[in-house]
């Protein structure tokens, strides 16, 4: 079967069919009148999908994708492109259902603080206190540093063990059971390493101090107030409504296998539409969720014991995206990609959802459309404070999965670049002091009188110091 491709007209039709989606306003309001669809903002965005998003699906390297855009209540773009389907070919809509993957901890996390706020848990209580018997250390880990994934427990899908434990559909506890056994990656507190072992806890707390079930909860704490009608925890069944997935091959786009939903659970098994994730937005961001000191508590960033500030908060990364703060997140599981973003300054919120998973980047496509919507101006790099001489070399320390490495090099007489262990080099851009950036990464050197003896490696999955061979 050939790839399914899109006619342009049809891509353009969905890029602006907000007529005939009034029944998706966002907020309690009715939706702004269909002349809005000449929109200055709603054209450009518009704009941009039908030169990236189509694109990727008329040339075969997503199934099928789907956007909101919309600023407060207003919507600016509903958006889709492709199939839900293709052996159906059932076309994907912005009803669609879809796994959302990391996107779920943001939902975690603002349960664990509603909890907080009864006074049914205590985030920096040990976590010995919450589930008693987890692991010797655990009276030296928090329940915030599982938050902000600075409590060493390694990710279990990095673990030997966890393609057995998929293969045999084992019980979360079970699960559970061999993290406890593993040795921590570093002492709690120590750095930051991204850790879905961390939220699958953080799950078993919420039910192991209120008595329900995760899904239960989420849908009763969460999805119900926030009028998300159409998200749920995911099944893994094929059903209507819900979008297959799909993974990049040799022979193109094959179905992947229906998920297990035991083991990504708390860490990223919730579905949803863009729809109702701009929806999520607002009523977190809104201060429908939490109360202002619980709310600013969840956009608080984690701090190391070192003084160090992460750009990593309740399931929430703080960045600067289209030269404006974002608070986002994104997410993948086999067959599916997603990102979700907030702009606080003006209340913008861009939802991005795939039915494929594969290189294409739904954060890439986030980010073209909030810089046609804010045309940020080109930013002009610092003069340096010192050569750049001072910093090539190979760092060594501890990172997400255990031994980490990164290599400085020269990209040109004027550029540095960044090689993190077998992947592609990228070039670093000077931002002050000791300080380079790529995106979302971050390098910042450190020195003592005899020069540069290590460097600090930040990129929202780990933060943590690589010293110098």
């Amino acid at each position: 079967m050939g790839f399914y491709r899109p006619r342009r007209q049809d891509t353009r039709r969905h890029a602006v069919r907000l007529a005939a989606l009034l029944a998706l306003c966002f907020g309690a309001g009715a939706c702004g009148s269909s002349a809005r669809a000449q929109d200055p903002t709603q054209l450009k965005v518009a704009g941009v999908l039908d030169s990236i998003a189509a694109v990727h699906v008329d040339e075969g390297a997503v199934a099928g994708l789907t956007v909101a855009v919309a600023r407060g209540s207003d919507t600016i773009t509903l958006a889709s492109y492709g199939l839900a389907d293709r052996e159906l070919g059932v076309r994907m809509t912005p009803e669609t259902i879809l796994e959302i993957g990391s996107i779920t901890k943001q939902f975690t996390a603002a349960l664990l603080l509603r909890l907080a706020e009864r006074d049914l848990i205590e985030l920096d209580q040990p976590l010995s206190e919450s589930l008693p018997g987890f692991r010797t250390d655990a009276a030296r880990i928090t329940l915030r540093q599982l938050l902000h994934h600075t409590s060493g427990i390694r990710d279990f899908t990095d673990l030997r063990e966890f393609p057995g434990l998929v293969a045999a559909r084992a019980s979360t506890d079970s699960i559970l059971a061999v993290v406890a056994a593993s040795e921590p990656l570093f002492p709690a507190g120590e750095a930051m390493a991204y850790s879905n072992s961390g939220y699958l806890i953080l799950g078993a707390v919420a039910e192991a101090v209120t008595g329900l079930p995760y899904a239960e909860l989420v849908e009763r704490e969460l999805f119900g107030p926030a009028g998300m009608e159409s998200s749920h925890y995911c099944s893994g069944d094929v059903r209507v409504g819900v979008a297959r997935g799909y993974g990049t091959s040799d022979l193109g786009l094959l179905p992947t296998e229906p998920l297990d939903h035991t083991w990504p659970h708390a860490a990223g098994s919730l579905c949803s539409t863009v729809a109702d994730l701009v929806r999520w937005n607002q009523f977190l961001h809104g201060g429908r969720v939490l109360p202002p000191d619980s709310y600013a508590g969840l956009l608080s960033p984690g701090m190391l014991r070192d003084g160090t500030r992460l750009r990593y908060a309740g399931g929430l990364m703080l960045d600067s995206v289209a030269g404006q703060p974002a608070i986002r997140h994104g997410g993948s599981l086999p067959g599916f990609r997603s990102e979700l973003m907030y702009f606080p300054e003006d209340s913008l919120s861009i939802a991005v959802l795939m039915n494929t998973y594969g290189p294409v980047s739904p954060f890439a496509i986030a980010e073209a459309v909030a810089e046609a919507i804010y045309e940020p101006a080109p930013q002009p790099e610092p003069p340096l404070e010192h050569p750049l001489t001072d910093y090539p070399g190979t760092y060594q320390g501890i990172g997400r999965r255990g031994d980490h490495s990164a290599v400085i090099g020269m990209l040109s007489p004027e550029r540095l670049q960044l090689r993190v262990e077998d992947r592609a080099p990228v070039a670093l851009r000077y931002a002050g002091g000791d300080t380079f950036t790529a995106g979302s990464i971050r390098v910042t050197f450190l020195r003592d009188p005899t020069g540069v003896f290590a460097l600090r490696l930040d990129d929202f999955a780990q933060n943590g110091v690589l010293r110098r061979e």
